[in-house]
């Protein structure tokens, strides 16, 4: 039997899905300690019963794949949500300005437009080579664009 859920019922199983992940999390004491997010510990679960159910050839749930993208954009940012500043800040003081510094960056990116480009050859236009065997070192060989 084939089940195909509209992008409402999507939305619905997976708001319950996510309760369900974070009663599980609550049960299972070491998921929560990892801060594994409900999400994930439901995503696995309710995989793993959806499959058996599958495989065995009983139940075939189809999912509408349009609320997706915004549920991964929820997803991913409830995970900032759950981050603990107090943690964080357990780990020193240069992981809390590391941090902030990243995000003022990522910021400052975006919103200016600005787009940088990533140099892969340690600042240099050049791509460094095997010395030859009369010369020690490394040789430097000017190249235009990203290296193979």
């Amino acid at each position: 039997m084939t089940v195909q859920l509209d992008p409402i019922w999507t939305l619905v199983a997976a708001l319950l899905a996510i309760q369900l992940g974070k009663r599980i999390n609550a049960k299972i004491v070491w998921l929560e300690r990892g801060n594994i997010p409900p999400a994930v510990t439901a995503g696995l679960f309710v995989s793993l019963i959806l499959a058996i159910l599958r495989g065995k050839g009983w139940l075939d749930v189809r999912f509408h794949t349009g609320p997706r993208d915004v549920l991964l954009l929820v997803f991913f940012a409830s995970l900032g949500f759950g981050a603990h500043l107090r943690q964080l800040a357990s780990a020193g003081k240069g992981a809390l300005a590391g941090a902030g510094g990243c995000d003022a960056q990522a910021h400052s990116s975006v919103s200016s437009g600005e787009k940088n480009d990533v140099n892969l050859n340690g600042g240099t236009n050049a791509r460094s080579l095997p010395a030859s065997s009369r010369n020690e070192g490394r040789i430097r060989v000017p190249v235009s664009g990203r290296p193979n």
